[in-house]
């Protein structure tokens, strides 16, 4: 374990943690990597990487150990290392304005190279480097970046779009994420759901990007979670996510805030609804949502004209039990007397009014069972053309 600020620590036999008895200690170190049976330790002046021997994390100044300046690497001292890593047997170095990949870390005295240097972007938080099996995600200034796709598009994430994964909202994320201390923006990557997440605690913003199921233009679906507020995040090897605030450790599940209901809200931008003339008015004729579970939930729909954010018409409607769950959620013999767990409903909203463009949202209150908004289809009128938009 390496933080800055603190002695280096490592796991002991009896499983409790002990500082690191080094022959020679490095100093001060801000980032440790494992990796080719070796420790890689980053040290405070951000340009020095000691490597230890193999197998003994605690020699740094005999057997096969030995230093990597990246002094001399990025030139002149132009940039400084905030996070190091280990993606397709190559050693990662983050700077913050470019990234550095070396191969040979089996042998470094002998072997290390660099194989490319990508430049145009690098990362800001050493907390927000996660290792997702086929890729490593991370935070830049510019958002929250691919490196196997960046090295694609040859270091230059304006050649490849793709590689910024919250390029649809980069702007909204940098209003927090240039403003929060490094040391406290956290992140963690839960593989079974397939999402990110990373946090900013005095900002009260913590993003959600599912990559499992992108948007058509092959960007992360993002949602933001507010009063939460994480400072550590971690997702065991079971797949359970916690979340760590002072004094407190949460657990990720179940569809409750610690016992009490809460409110789902989502919400549209505004669009022209599919036409490509954004000077005609859309006069919408009602909306069908498809809900799976909800059992009697009230589902309120929500729609807003011509950037009229703070001015919402709305319907309510209940989503009505058709089927009951099966006891335990299993049946006798594997055939339960209630199949459907989780039917899917139909729910339509008769809509009002018009404009230009539309916003449209949906609120609901979560009382400890599932709810799944898979589809909201508009119905709109453009004239004498009817259009449907798909969400």
């Amino acid at each position: 374990g390496v933080q800055a600020g603190h002695a280096p620590i490592v796991k002991t036999n009896g499983g409790n943690f002990a500082d690191i008895s080094f022959d020679v200690a490095p100093d001060d170190p801000i980032d440790a990597l494992s990796a080719f049976g070796r420790v890689w330790y980053a040290e405070a002046d951000r340009q020095t990487i000691k490597y230890s021997d193999l197998l003994q994390e605690d020699v740094l100044d005999t057997g096969s150990s030995g230093v990597l300046n990246m002094y001399t690497v990025w030139g002149n001292g132009n940039d400084e290392v905030v996070a190091i890593a280990e993606f397709n047997n190559y050693i990662v170095i983050f700077g913050r304005k470019q990234i550095v990949l070396f191969s040979g870390g089996e042998d470094p005295n002998n072997s290390l190279q660099i194989v490319d240097i990508v430049n145009n972007t690098g990362c800001i938080a050493r907390d927000s480097v996660q290792n997702i099996g086929n890729d490593i995600l991370f935070l830049s200034e510019k958002g929250v970046i691919s490196l196997a796709r960046n090295i694609q598009a040859g270091g230059d994430i304006r050649s490849l779009p793709v590689a910024n994964l919250a390029d649809n909202v980069s702007d909204f994320l940098a209003t927090f994420s240039l403003s929060e201390p490094e040391q406290n923006i956290k992140s963690c990557y839960k593989p079974d759901d397939g999402y990110y997440l990373i946090t900013f605690p005095s900002s009260d913003r913590t993003f959600y990007f599912n990559l499992r199921y992108p948007t058509p233009d092959n960007r992360a679906r993002v949602f933001v979670w507010t009063s939460i507020n994480p400072t550590a995040l971690l997702v065991d090897r079971s797949d359970n996510l916690y979340v760590g605030k002072n004094g407190t450790i949460g657990l990720y599940s179940g569809y409750s805030d610690d016992g009490q209901e809460y409110d789902l809200f989502f919400k549209t931008g505004f669009t022209s609804g599919g036409s490509q003339d954004r000077t005609v008015k859309k006069i919408p004729k009602q909306a069908v949502a498809i809900i799976k579970g909800g059992y009697s939930t009230e589902i309120t729909f929500l729609w807003s004209y011509d950037f009229l954010a703070t001015v919402y018409d709305n319907e309510t409607q209940e989503v009505e039990i058709e089927f009951e769950a099966s006891e335990y959620g299993i049946g006798e013999y594997n055939i339960a007397e209630y199949s459907r767990v989780n039917p899917v409903s139909t729910l339509i909203y008769r809509m009002s009014g018009s404009g230009k463009a539309i916003q449209f949202g949906v609120r609901a209150r979560i009382i400890g069972s599932e709810l799944e908004i898979q589809r909201v289809d508009l119905y709109l009128k453009s004239g004498k053309v009817s259009r449907r938009a798909t969400t």
